[in-house]
């Protein structure tokens, strides 16, 4: 899991995007379907908003690790 939490005053970006899913989508570009040493390929499951209180809120991203080959032991 990731949780991306910003301060509300800093979301909008220049380019009319909003900072937490432009940081959610840099994030999925490196982890999803990706292949990690020790963990396996990481798969993306769900994203959830994240509401803290009136300043800060966010996204939560899921990942499941679906371990390979690499783990089992002969």
């Amino acid at each position: 899991m990731f949780d991306i939490l910003c301060h509300y005053d800093t979301w909008q970006l220049e380019d009319f995007s909003l900072r937490p899913y432009k940081i959610a989508g840099e994030l999925d570009f490196l982890f999803n379907d990706k292949r990690l040493t020790g963990i396996g390929k990481l798969e993306f499951l769900t994203a959830s908003e994240l509401f803290i209180n009136t300043e800060y809120g966010g996204l939560c991203l899921c990942y499941r690790a679906i371990h390979g080959e690499e783990d089992k032991k002969f």
